[in-house]
């Protein structure tokens, strides 16, 4: 027994000695994809992938990778918890890990029935286990989930039986972050396949059968699906990236890629949002906040004992908690009657996950109070903690803000506020307590229609305010304004911006009134390119939440000026040495140059008119004589009409 013990107590050293080793040499969780393309000569080749949710633009670079023999790397998965990459040797069963610098190191040889062997897999959602869907050899369907504990000493394997309601054949294993729901391809029937990682496979999900095969899938964070493979059946080289509908199953054609007739993936699409917000943002020196702490968890699964501190500036005392709920999910809290909020047993669900507390100011200090909450004990995917941000606020990863007001710094000229046709001035302060105004009114809001002067006393449960103000309507009228109609060529840019008097913009819209196309319909200037006559509006919210809206017209000259000179001289003096169509914005689809022979000595198409450099007096790299040339030029413009430009030129030398 106690020699038992000392051999467990050794490997924990040993495992603890080799995470520290490998600090500095994780793969970040980034939302960025990585995967392996395999051939039978070169073996596997490592890839990372950087895709955009919202564009769906995904950029590619391959990564260093010492891949001695040729491995071929299968099940390859993204641990949380160490920001490691771990996969399988197809041939030899060795358990494998990657670290960021490429290194691919062997952590065991592990002794599978030789009856089954490994085209898919991936790493479950907590980190702990590499799961591994065990096609057997004699029948060829996949009727096995092999579980590798690879935290665990010695990386025991186990396994059990896969169940599915008919024969399958799957392909990579992705978990969508936002819902935890794993997904297979089934390559027999050409079809999508949730997978629990307990191997529970339900396979008829109503999808239809495509015509792609996919080595591997992926998940960014928003929650889409990809898959890296081949149009059609055989065994042909994976390479493209399709986006997959976990609706209907159906696929979209993304992109290219490099990748080999294997391809396997992962990554760490998991993101974990941690706010802090507090209302009122400002408070009369002494009154209640409330603040809430929300964490948005997509992570793929539940984070267990998770711990929040969060330390208030002194002078703040926690009166109470609010849990949403019964305290399954939140134990061991602290903190009523102090400054200081601790939570050592927080649950995180997938989703949303949230508790209040209520804080009172025991005296008055002024000024604006930044504070931090943190989230501790989270998986390495995370960096094992987070801090809060303040959702109030447009900038990432900043401080919760309260603002304790004080007595002296309230003016009533700072408070004023006009109906949208002017004809009302509002006056109030933002704070609660007794009002009582010159006009014997008690409203915390006057509504003031005439010049003169008006006085506010207001008490509040911490102090006084009194001041006093002269008060006249204001005349100029709030105006949007977008500028005289306008006469434009056709396919010429039209750049839109507009002029205002506004003390504060909420928001913009622009519409287009015609069949052209704005490039922004909420920035503040936008553009089109000018097809059709049209007209443009803008409407622009202010503070106030009045709506000021105005509109330019615009007609279209719907000629087509193109130019072409009589003579050019590539001479290389660097004046007229190209001989280029000039003019209206158009695309080229043809320009022929023929001798007087009719031998053609140069062909282009393709390009926009006034980016082609043009014809350089050479045909096949070959000096050609001077003389005239003869040219036929097709041009298709904006309003897809496609014209035709014939003359002759002068080549002179």
């Amino acid at each position: 027994m106690q020699q038992a013990l000392k051999f467990i107590f050794l490997s924990i050293i040993c495992m603890t000695m080799l995470l520290f080793n490998l600090k500095g040499q994780e793969f970040p969780c980034d939302g960025s994809i990585y995967y392996v393309g395999t051939n039978t000569v070169v073996g596997s080749k490592l890839y990372k992938l950087n895709v955009d949710p919202l564009t769906r633009q995904i950029r590619t670079e391959e990564l260093p990778l010492s891949n001695p023999d040729g491995r071929h790397i299968t099940a390859l998965g993204y641990n949380v918890r160490d920001r490691m990459l771990y996969g399988l040797d197809f041939n030899t069963n060795e358990l494998l890990r990657i670290n960021s610098q490429g290194d691919l190191q062997v952590l065991a040889q592990k002794e599978i029935d030789p009856v089954y062997e490994f085209y898919s897999g991936g790493m479950s959602a907590n980190g702990r286990r590499l799961l591994l869907i065990g096609r057997n050899k004699d029948t060829g369907q996949d009727d096995r989930l092999y579980s590798i504990q690879v935290n665990e000493p010695g990386y025991p394997i186990g396994f059990f039986a896969l169940n599915a309601n008919r024969p399958v054949k799957m392909t990579d294993y992705a978990i969508n972050p936002r819902t935890g729901i794993g997904y297979s391809f089934d390559e027999d029937r050409q079809q999508l396949v949730e997978m629990s990682d307990s191997g529970f496979a339900f396979t008829d999900l109503g999808h239809k059968e495509v015509n792609q095969v996919f080595g591997a899938l992926f998940f960014d964070r928003g929650g889409n699906l990809y898959g890296i493979g081949r149009s059609g059946g055989g065994s042909g080289e994976q390479t493209t990236i399709y986006g997959i509908d976990k609706g209907t199953g159906l696929t979209e054609r993304i992109t290219q890629v490099p990748g080999g007739r294997d391809a396997d993936a992962c990554g760490c699409p998991y993101t974990l949002d941690f706010k802090k917000r507090i209302y009122p943002k400002a408070i009369d020196g002494c009154g209640e906040i409330t603040i809430e702490y929300s964490s948005l968890n997509h992570g793929g699964i539940g984070q267990v004992g998770v711990q929040l501190r969060d330390t208030l500036p002194e002078g703040f005392m926690i009166t109470s908690v609010e849990l949403p709920q019964e305290d399954v999910f939140i134990r061991k809290i602290s903190g009523e009657g102090t400054n200081i909020f601790a939570v050592d047993d927080w649950n995180l669900l997938i989703g949303q996950n949230k508790l209040t507390i209520k804080v009172e100011l025991m005296r008055n200090i002024a000024g604006p109070v930044f504070s931090w909450a943190q989230l501790k004990k989270l998986y390495a995917a995370y960096g094992y903690q987070v801090f809060s941000d303040d959702p109030d606020s447009p900038e990432p990863d900043d401080p919760t803000v309260l603002d304790v007001l004080d007595a002296n710094s309230f003016e009533l000229e700072d408070y004023i506020q006009y109906s949208c046709d002017l004809d009302t001035a509002y006056l109030h302060l933002p704070l609660r307590g007794t009002y009582s105004w010159s006009t014997g009114s008690s409203d915390s809001v006057l509504a003031v229609t005439q010049n003169g002067t008006y006085a506010l006393t207001l008490t509040t449960d911490c102090f006084t305010v009194e001041d006093e103000i002269e008060l006249e309507r204001r005349q100029e009228p709030y105006f949007v304004y977008l500028g005289e109609d306008r006469v434009v060529n056709l396919g010429a840019p039209v750049s839109l911006s507009f002029q205002h008097n506004l003390e504060g913009i909420k928001s913009i819209r622009w519409r287009s009134l015609g069949n052209d196309s704005l490039d922004c319909t909420g920035c503040n200037t936008t553009s089109l390119t000018a097809i059709n006559d049209g007209q443009v509006s803008v409407s622009v919210l202010d503070d106030r939440g009045c709506t000021f809206t105005d509109e330019v017209a615009y007609k279209v000259r719907q000629t087509k000026n193109i130019y072409l000179p009589d003579a050019f001289s590539p001479n290389g003096d660097g004046i007229n040495d190209f001989f280029s169509p000039l003019g209206d914005k158009g695309t080229i689809l043809q320009f022929d140059i023929v001798d007087r022979w009719g031998s053609r000595v140069f062909r282009h198409s393709g390009g926009e008119v006034n980016k082609f450099e043009g014809w350089d007096g050479l045909s096949r790299e070959q000096v050609v004589a001077s003389g005239s040339y003869f040219y036929r030029l097709q041009i298709r413009f904006p309003d897809e009409e496609v014209e035709e430009f014939q003359g002759t030129v002068i080549l002179l030398r």
